[in-house]
């Protein structure tokens, strides 16, 4: 759990573990945070953000994997309460939740992926109440998407503007943790 007025993890490893509540991987409340070029992967949260759960904090996430997490209601790899994160150069790979397969849970959030590359592996990849994400040059791809993918939902009206795309990321090596 992180609860400060500032401070930066980077070149950081959180991987395989555990919340019984929100952010396996980190929780960060009533803050602000930086990440940067860390990997997130393998973890789980009992309710929401296997990966991360930011509430009511300012995080600014830059060149981070977060891959094949674990929310128990919601938000795989994300889990935000009134916290507009902003994402730059990130990939969320293999993200899912118990609950109803979601990658991202936001709520009364607005978070920015500016250059990100989303592959699901959930059902939903959005759940929002009261959010609106915004997506800038990124890549979205469902998994099962046909030759002729459309994003889901909330990100379905960004998908052919601010140069997004909907193309297969071809990465490198995922099954062994390499997603260049």
């Amino acid at each position: 759990h992180w609860s400060s007025r500032g401070g930066s993890l980077r070149g950081c490893s959180l991987i395989q573990n555990h919340a019984l509540r929100s952010g396996g991987g980190l929780a960060a409340r009533d803050g602000q945070i930086r990440l940067s070029d860390c990997l997130v992967r393998l973890n789980s949260a009992g309710n929401t953000g296997g990966g991360f759960s930011f509430q009511r904090t300012e995080a600014v996430v830059l060149r981070t994997v977060l891959a094949e997490n674990l929310g128990g209601l919601a938000g795989g790899a994300l889990s935000c309460l009134d916290a507009s994160p902003t994402f730059q150069h990130c990939t969320f790979h293999g993200n899912d939740a118990d609950g109803d397969g979601t990658v991202l849970s936001l709520m009364r959030a607005n978070p920015a992926f500016e250059a990100c590359v989303i592959t699901g592996s959930g059902s939903l990849l959005v759940e929002a109440s009261d959010s609106r994400p915004t997506l800038t040059g990124s890549n979205v791809l469902p998994t099962g998407a046909s030759p002729a993918p459309q994003w889901p939902g909330i990100l379905a009206q960004q998908q052919s503007s601010a140069g997004n795309l909907a193309v297969d990321p071809r990465y490198c090596a995922p099954e062994a943790g390499d997603f260049h």
